[in-house]
C-alpha cells in the first residue's frame, strides 16, 4: 500500500470517528432534552390520566415517611424534582399551577390531567391520611 492510500484511509477511519461521536453526543442530548420521567408526566398529563404527584426538591428531610405512606396505601406516584427537573415549570404550567402554588414537598392528585386536591408543605402525616382518605381512596 504506498503512502498517499494510507493517508487517506487513516483520515477517512479519522473522520468517521468524528461522525460516530456526533451520532452519540446528539443522541444523548436528544434523550435528555426529551427523555425521561418528565415526559412521563407530562405524558399522562395528556392523555388526561389519573395519577398522584409528589413534588419535592432533592433537600427533602421527610420525603422517604410520605413516599412510604404512599407505598403503605398501594398508591402509585409519579415524582417531579423543583431543583433538578429541567422540564418543572413546563409541567406546572400544563398543571395550571405555578410556583407560588408549591410549597414543598407537596402532593398533587390528578384526575384526568387536572389537578384535583393539594396538599403542600407535607409535615405531618396525619393530614396526608386525610389526603388519601378524602380525595384519593374516595374515588
Amino acid at each position: 500500500m504506498d503512502d498517499d492510500l494510507k493517508e487517506l484511509v487513516r483520515k477517512i477511519s479519522f473522520a468517521l470517528c468524528i461522525i460516530i461521536l456526533f451520532i452519540i453526543v446528539g443522541t444523548f442530548a436528544f434523550l435528555n432534552k426529551f427523555g425521561g420521567k418528565n415526559n412521563l408526566i407530562e405524558d399522562k398529563i395528556y392523555k388526561e390520566q389519573d395519577f398522584v404527584l409528589l413534588i419535592r426538591n432533592q433537600e427533602c428531610d421527610h420525603c422517604k415517611r410520605i413516599k412510604r405512606n404512599l407505598r403503605e396505601h398501594n398508591i402509585f406516584y409519579e415524582e417531579l424534582y423543583s431543583d433538578k427537573d429541567k422540564r418543572y415549570h413546563t409541567i406546572l404550567n400544563k398543571l395550571s399551577l405555578s410556583e407560588k402554588d408549591i410549597v414543598e414537598p407537596s402532593l398533587l392528585y390528578i384526575k384526568e390531567g387536572k389537578v384535583i386536591a393539594i396538599l403542600v408543605d407535607i409535615e405531618n402525616l396525619d393530614d396526608l391520611e386525610d389526603f388519601i382518605e378524602y380525595n384519593i381512596n374516595s374515588d
